[in-house]
C-alpha cells in the first residue's frame, strides 16, 4: 500500500496498477530505502547546500538503531549517493548525536536518583537508599556501556583495517624512510623562530598537492601568522625555483613579487609556476590557503564544513600558539592544552590528518654542564612544553633545525649561503622510528626544500 498509494498509470509510464505492483514484487525495496527516498524527495534539489543539510538532519533523526545491518546499509547508501557525502562522516555524526543523547539520559537518571534519595530520607526509609542507588547505577552503567563492549570479530577488524587510509608521504624520500603523516591524528612540526617551520610546512603542502594531482584531494593551509597574499607569493616562489636577481638572493621573494605585479612574462619558469598555482587553486580546487584567524570553536566548525564538501587530503595549521580559545582559562598553558585536545578530537571524528605548526623555545638545559654551542643544537620534545604539553596529544612530532640560521642569529649576521642544510628530527613517533633525522637542502632564495 505504501508503494502504490496515489500512483497513477501515468506515473508508471502507462502501466496499470497491477503491472506496477508486479514490477515492485520483482524488485522489492526495503522500508529503510523507501524512507530514504521519502526524506530526499521532501527537500527538493539537494545540490542546494541548505536542502542537503536538511536531508542529513532528517536522516539522522530517523536513524535509531538501523545503522548496522542490511536495512541500515540500504538507508545510508541512498542518502550518501544523493548528498555526495561519505558514509564514514555520517556515521561519526550519528555517533556524536547518540553520545549526546546518552549523556542526557545519564544526567536525568542521576537527577531521579537524587530525588529518590531525598524522598526516602524524608519518609524515614533510609534503609532503602542502598537498593535505590544500586538500581539506578546499574541502569546508568548500561547506558554508558551500551554497544561499546562487544566481542571481537576478526572479519570486522580486517574490514576496518582495509578501509584504514595509509599515512601520507612528505615526498622527501629520506624523511619518508622514517615516518608517515598519520591519519585521524595530530602531527606537530616545531621550530625555533626563523628556522623554517612555516617553509617546511608550505613545501610539504605543495609536495602533497602535486603528488595527489588528478586524484581530487583538497589540501588546506590555515595561517595565523602570515597573510594569504604573502603565502601565495611564497608558493609561487617554491614552484618556480627561480632566482631573479643573483646579486641579492636574500631579497628574491621581493623581486619575484615586483615581477608578478607588473604582469611580466619574460621568465618562463615563473609563468609556468603561476599557471600551476591557478590550476591547483582555481580549477582543480586542491589548494586552499586561508588567513582568517578563527577561534578554536569556529576553526573546528570550519573543518567539519570542508570535510562534508571536499575529499580532504590533509589540513595544515600554522601555528598553535596563535590560535585563540573561545573559553576562559587561568593560564595560557591550560588554554593551549584545551585547544590541542579539541584539535585531536576533531582529527579523530572527521578522519583528518592535521599537521600543526608550533614554535619551539631554546633547550632549557642549554649551557648547563656542556659547551653552549653544542647544547643549543639539541632540539628536544621538552622545547614544546611552553605550548601546553601538546606533544602528549600528537602521534608524530617533528623538529626543524637550521644550524646556519642559528649561527647567524648568534653572531648577529645574515644568512649568506644560498643552500644550507636543514634537519627534520623525529622527536616522537607512535608508529615507528624516533630520535632519527633526515637532512634536507634549503635553497634560501626560492624557499625550496629538497633532498640533499
Amino acid at each position: 500500500r505504501l508503494h502504490l498509494q496515489g500512483h497513477s498509470s501515468q506515473r508508471h509510464g502507462g502501466q496499470q496498477p497491477e503491472e506496477a505492483f508486479s514490477g515492485i514484487i520483482e524488485k522489492p525495496m526495503t522500508m529503510a530505502a523507501w524512507m530514504a527516498d521519502k526524506i530526499i524527495s521532501k527537500h527538493g534539489d539537494v545540490s542546494n547546500v541548505i536542502n542537503r543539510d536538511r536531508v542529513i538532519d532528517d536522516a539522522l533523526r530517523y536513524d535509531e538503531g538501523i545503522l548496522d545491518g542490511v536495512e541500515g546499509n540500504d538507508f545510508w547508501e541512498r542518502i550518501c549517493a544523493v548528498t555526495d557525502i561519505e558514509l564514514e562522516f555520517l556515521k561519526d555524526k550519528r555517533k556524536s548525536l547518540a553520545d549526546k543523547k546518552k549523556a542526557k539520559q545519564v544526567r536525568n537518571e542521576y537527577e531521579e536518583l537524587a530525588q529518590e534519595i531525598h524522598r526516602l530520607n524524608a519518609e524515614g526509609e533510609t534503609w532503602k537508599i542502598e537498593s535505590a542507588v544500586k538500581k539506578h547505577m546499574d541502569y546508568i552503567r548500561s547506558i554508558q556501556c551500551g554497544d561499546n563492549i562487544k566481542p571481537i570479530v576478526y572479519d570486522e577488524y580486517l574490514s576496518k583495517l582495509r578501509l584504514k587510509p595509509d599515512g601520507l608521504k612528505t615526498e622527501w624520500p629520506s624523511l619518508d624512510d622514517l615516518i608517515r603523516i598519520p591519519n585521524e591524528a595530530l602531527t606537530i612540526i616545531g621550530g625555533r623562530p626563523s628556522h623554517g617551520k612555516t617553509t617546511v610546512m608550505l613545501n610539504m603542502l605543495m609536495n602533497m598537492v602535486q603528488a595527489e594531482e588528478n586524484n581530487g584531494k583538497a589540501f588546506f593551509f590555515f595561517s595565523y601568522e602570515e597573510t594569504q597574499t604573502q603565502l601565495i607569493s611564497k608558493v609561487i616562489n617554491v614552484l618556480s625555483e627561480t632566482i631573479i636577481h643573483t646579486a641579492t638572493p636574500g631579497r628574491n621573494l621581493t623581486y619575484s613579487e615586483d615581477y608578478i605585479k607588473q604582469d611580466n612574462t619574460g621568465i618562463l619558469k615563473i609563468t609556468e609556476a603561476i599557471a600551476k598555482f591557478k590550476r591547483y587553486a582555481e580549477h582543480e580546487k586542491t589548494l586552499w590557503i586561508i588567513d582568517e584567524p578563527f577561534e578554536i570553536g569556529a576553526l573546528i566548525n570550519t573543518l567539519s564544513h570542508i570535510k562534508e564538501r571536499y575529499d580532504v587530503g590533509a589540513v595544515f595549521i600554522d601555528y598553535i600558539q596563535k590560535i585563540k580559545s573561545d573559553g576562559k582559562f587561568g593560564t595560557r598553558q591550560l588554554e593551549l592544552q584545551d585547544i590541542s585536545v579539541r584539535l585531536l578530537d576533531c582529527a579523530k571524528s572527521l578522519s583528518l590528518p592535521i599537521i600543526l605548526g608550533a614554535q619551539l623555545g631554546r633547550d632549557p638545559n642549554a649551557g648547563k654542564g656542556k659547551p653552549e654551542k653544542i647544547a643549543k643544537r639539541v632540539v628536544r620534545l621538552d622545547n614544546l612544553r611552553e605550548a601546553g604539553d601538546i606533544e602528549q596529544d600528537a602521534n608524530l612530532v617533528l623538529g626543524v633545525w637550521n644550524e646556519a640560521m642559528e649561527e647567524a642569529q648568534d653572531t648577529g649576521t645574515t644568512l649568506r649561503d644560498n643552500d644550507v642544510d636543514i634537519d627534520i628530527m623525529v622527536l616522537k613517533n607512535r608508529n615507528g622510528a624516533v630520535n632519527e633525522k633526515a637532512t634536507l637542502t634549503f635553497h634560501s632564495p626560492t624557499l625550496k626544500i629538497s633532498e640533499v
